[in-house]
């Protein structure tokens, strides 16, 4: 039996997210997009968070910004649009959306960690501290506030500061995985260069009792090196002798290995492809006439309009300043802002006026 009510569907495609059954959430998704009594604005999110689960972070931000546009800021639409934000390695506009969810839950562990990271990448340091030191007062018992104090020192190049701080930590997957993706997150964005950088680091900065963690880097530096056309130098990482010491990845560096080896009696030398680089900016809309659609419908922002304008002005200004926005000051015109100006302008005069009481500037 299909679940039908909105929480059972969205919790359903959640789970088939994180277990990365994405043509198992899709079919989920379509009965929630199918279901009227949903908002636009919980469709653009739930849309949003399996474009995030595919990597598809373009795709993504748009979803976060159309969520907002339709059903306002929430605290999950602010948190995936700051996540995507810093996968797309726009941190300021991460930073501003994690600010604006920690108003609405200030004790939020995990968010005070991102806002501490970013801020230290941005050189903020003394705003970085003082983020670390609230979360040390929320979780007394826990490894949060050394983590990130751990992805902050390889962040900033100190691989001997991240060694010693995740020597004393019980578990340094969370570090490792953030730098991982980080690393993939610049490739991304064409800092191939830098993406390797951050790898090597992460390998120096790797405790001598965590072989198999040291060899799942090894591995993906390798994976790195191939695509940037590197053979030579990931052969050279993928025959570490510290792959034999763990089972994990020790069967996949064979299988890159014999592949490699293939190519070469070939006379060719393996190639894997380019991380993809951030499409053109799009806007997802909701059809002809607002009728809401099962497919993405995605209009190109022009080069007056940009994606990052849209996206600004979605967390930092209220409803009133956006239409204020679209009817007088867009460089285009668009179909929402005709709409505006043809209809009859309705205002609902607030109480104090209608008591003829003052308003304060």
């Amino acid at each position: 039996r299909r679940p039908t009510d909105k929480i059972a569907l969205e919790r359903k495609i959640r789970q088939s997210l994180s277990q990365k059954k994405f043509e198992e959430a899709e079919v989920t998704l379509n009965l929630y997009l199918a279901d009227p009594a949903i908002g636009m604005g919980h469709k653009q999110l739930v849309r949003g968070e399996l474009a995030y689960a595919k990597a598809e972070y373009e795709k993504a931000r748009d979803f976060c910004v159309e969520a907002m546009k339709n059903g306002g800021e929430s605290i999950l639409v602010l948190n995936l649009l700051g996540k995507t934000m810093l996968q797309l390695r726009v941190l300021d506009t991460a930073l501003k959306c994690f600010e604006r969810a920690q108003k609405l839950a200030p004790q939020n562990i995990e968010r005070l960690c991102q806002m501490a990271e970013i801020h230290a990448e941005l050189d903020h340091t003394e705003e970085a501290d003082a983020l670390l030191e609230k979360v040390d007062d929320i979780d007394k018992t826990g490894d949060k506030a050394d983590e990130s104090r751990a992805k902050i020192a390889l962040a900033k190049g100190d691989p001997n500061s991240a060694k010693s701080i995740m020597s004393s930590l019980d578990s340094i997957d969370s570090v490792i995985s953030y730098m991982n993706n980080r690393a993939i997150a610049m490739a991304r964005c064409g800092m191939v260069g830098e993406g390797i950088d951050q790898y090597r680091k992460t390998i120096d900065s790797i405790p001598d009792n965590q072989p198999e963690m040291k060899s799942i880097v090894l591995y993906n530096l390798a994976l790195a090196y191939l695509r940037d056309d590197k053979a030579e130098l990931a052969k050279v990482v993928l025959l570490d002798p510290v792959h034999s010491e763990t089972k994990r990845v020790k069967s996949r560096v064979n299988k890159l290995l014999s592949r490699m080896a293939s190519a070469e009696s070939k006379g060719e030398t393996l190639s894997l492809p380019k991380i993809e680089a951030p499409s053109a900016p799009a806007v997802v809309g909701t059809g002809e006439g607002g009728a809401e659609t099962g497919s993405d419908i995605v209009r190109t922002i022009s080069t007056k309009a940009s994606a990052g304008d849209q996206l600004l002005m979605a967390i930092e200004n209220r409803a009133g300043d956006r239409s204020c926005y679209l009817v007088y000051k867009a460089p285009e015109k668009t179909p929402e802002g005709g709409r505006m100006l043809s209809s009859e302008l309705l205002f609902k005069p607030r109480k104090s006026i209608e008591k003829g009481e003052s308003i304060p500037a």
